[in-house]
């Protein structure tokens, strides 16, 4: 899979991978690609709900902010 900039971590599954690229604005973006039932890549759709759909290629992760982890 290329991505827009070099993967600085990979984790993978049989059915699913996820990658992170060097923090440009001080955070890494996170990479999913695979099979999504049960949201295990943990894209959002349109609306912020788990979508479910199985990704082909590298799709950006939405990573809640700091705020929002507490």
């Amino acid at each position: 899979m290329k991505l827009p900039s070099p993967a600085v971590a990979i984790a993978a599954h049989a059915a699913h991978a996820l990658a992170a690229t060097a923090p440009g604005d001080g955070r890494c973006t996170v990479y999913a690609w695979g099979r999504g039932d049960h949201g295990r890549l943990g894209v959002a759709d349109a609306f912020g709900n788990c979508d479910i759909r199985d990704r082909a290629t590298p799709t950006v992760v939405t990573l809640p902010s700091e705020a929002d982890r507490r």
